[in-house]
């Protein structure tokens, strides 16, 4: 059976207020669940983890992977021009990203300023990054993380 979710005692009367509002509207039920059909593209897995080892296995912008259970490293790759749109799933075309800068990069605020076949600069929000492209060594050395 699943662990029950600890309760949280409201803090404030308005706490108190808004919890008992957002319970009455959400009873309890499981949520309802529907079936789709998708259609998706196939990425080269192997070259995505040479790809991976080669940057370093952390994020090309800010050095973040985190362990996992197998002891490996995780980071995303993300594909600069989409597959969907006609991109091609090669090194030159890919980042190697943490989770937050892949969804940065789908969501938030980024324009790429420069991009020829070695490198790519990419303002994301405020800052300007320049970024090696391809098997090569990152041309910015982001700070070690201590694993």
């Amino acid at each position: 059976m699943p662990e029950k979710a600890p309760v949280i005692t409201p803090t404030t009367p308005l706490d108190a207020l808004l919890a008992r509002m957002i319970d009455a509207q959400n009873p309890g039920r499981p949520p309802a669940r529907t079936s789709e059909i998708a259609e998706r593209y196939e990425r080269d897995g192997e070259l995505v983890r040479l790809l991976k080892e080669a940057r370093g296995g952390k994020c090309q912008f800010c050095g973040h992977s985190f362990k996992t259970p197998g002891g490996g490293t995780y980071t995303e790759a993300h594909h600069l021009e989409q597959l969907a749109n006609g991109g091609l799933d090669v090194s030159h075309n890919m980042l190697i990203l943490c989770a937050n800068h892949h969804r940065q990069f789908h969501f938030g605020y980024v324009k790429i300023l420069h991009r020829d076949p070695d490198t790519i600069t990419v303002r994301l929000d405020d800052e300007v990054h320049t970024i090696a492209l391809g098997f090569v060594a990152p041309t910015e050395q982001p700070a070690e993380d201590v694993f």
